[in-house]
């Protein structure tokens, strides 16, 4: 079965050539010698894995894949809110992206080269300048060096290419289009061509639209094709994150679109651009949505957690391409706000951004979630994101534990 093609998906196969999850900025420090795996056991997490009880649809877990945490010092001097992964300098090894805001507000960022072991280097100034913070991660360029999209305060968009010594440089890409502020984004390949396109939603007084830049080859522009985002189910939708999936096993990306008050909608895409919406039924207010493919069939379910319900959902696909959610599971653990899943379909991996732990869950095709395990974080973490960050084939984790000044590196099978 062909199996979705993404643009430098770090946990996801066929990468078109090296993208990552939405990121989440003055210089960061100067370079210098790198925090190495295993080199920092003063601050290393220390919380155990393991079993959880059985409780309120969820099963006891195969064990928690993990090793011991590692905390990697940020070590910049801007405030950090977003954390991105990529292979920023072309090495062929994961690189952590940290953006956020100076003393003046002023987007700032910093890169931390990985060692392709686990460890990461100093950080050092990205070069970015945007009105978001938030960036995406795809390859605009074709040179398999992790690219940057930031939404801004107007209309198009700004983009950075990475360069050899881990830091961005300026890029036009966009055709000239003008819409309402942009806000989300995901790059994925969505006309099967091998390349990274950008999904782009844009909600304004007056309407919301979806828009498909379509990759232009090694010179831009890439033209932008648009279209009113309708959904009948929900007239009152106002989407606030993208999120491409391999939503009916074809090589085109297809997109989420979540609305974090009511509802999660599909679109399916065409090639130039995507099908009405459809609404996915859920039982739970929607905050995040993660794809995985449990079955490695190379059509992705959705595990839906809920901030307000302290839930999961599983949603998967009948053979006439009906969404069908399974019962609510709720979560013991912790109140889920971000999800990271395993490109093997083994686990999700949720964090809880008022509490200093993760949970490790395996979804099970019959809707339920085994807890394999949760984990003591030194400070709670806004953003966790899976990658394999020490190239042995298995997804790692890396969460965003900013309020302790650093990220910390979860190593699978150590």
């Amino acid at each position: 079965m062909a199996r979705v093609r993404w643009c430098l998906m770090c946990s996801v196969a066929f990468a078109c050539a090296d993208d990552t999850a939405v990121g989440d900025g003055s210089a960061g420090g100067s370079a210098g010698e790198g925090v190495t795996h295993g080199s920092n056991p003063d601050t290393a997490g220390t919380a155990e894995g393991g079993s959880a009880s059985e409780d309120s649809g969820a099963t006891t877990g195969g064990g928690d894949p993990f090793g011991s945490a590692l905390e990697i010092p940020l070590g910049v001097t801007f405030t950090p809110v977003a954390l991105a992964l990529g292979d920023v300098d072309g090495d062929g090894n994961l690189d952590l992206i940290v953006t956020g805001t100076d003393a003046s507000s002023a987007v700032r960022g910093a890169t931390l080269r990985g060692d392709g072991a686990g460890g990461f280097a100093a950080a050092v100034d990205a070069g970015v300048a945007a009105c978001s913070a938030f960036p995406v991660v795809g390859d605009v360029d074709g040179d398999a060096r992790a690219d940057l999209f930031f939404g801004t305060c107007e209309g198009e968009g700004v983009f950075f290419r990475g360069t050899e010594d881990a830091s961005f440089a300026a890029i036009d890409v966009l055709a000239p289009w003008t819409d309402p502020p942009v806000r989300s984004s995901s790059f994925a390949d969505y006309d099967g061509d091998g390349d990274c396109d950008l999904a782009i939603v844009s909600v304004g007084d007056a309407s919301n639209e979806l828009h498909l830049a379509i990759h232009g080859g090694a010179t831009p522009p890439w033209p932008v094709n648009s279209q009113p985002i309708m959904v009948d189910a929900n007239p009152g939708f106002d989407p606030d994150g993208l999120t491409a999936f391999a939503g009916d096993g074809d090589e085109l990306a297809d997109v989420l679109a979540l609305d974090r008050d009511q509802a999660l909608v599909a679109f399916t895409s065409e090639g130039t651009g995507f099908s009405p919406p459809v609404d996915v039924p859920l039982a739970i207010q929607p905050s995040r949505v993660a794809p995985i493919d449990l079955d490695q069939d190379g059509v992705d379910e959705l595990v839906v957690a809920s901030i307000t319900d302290a839930a999961f959902q599983l949603v998967k696909r009948d053979a006439d391409g009906n969404f069908l959610a399974s019962s609510p599971a709720p979560s013991d653990a912790l109140q889920p706000f971000d999800l990271a899943a395993d490109d093997h379909g083994a686990w999700v991996a949720a964090i809880d951004d008022d509490a200093p732990q993760m949970a490790v869950l395996q979804p099970m095709l019959d809707g339920s979630f085994a807890l394999s395990g949760t984990r003591e974080l030194p400070s709670p973490a806004v953003r966790v994101l899976a990658g394999d960050l020490d190239s042995d084939q298995d997804d790692d984790l890396v969460a965003a534990t900013f309020a302790n000044g650093s990220v910390t590196v979860l190593l699978a099978g150590e």
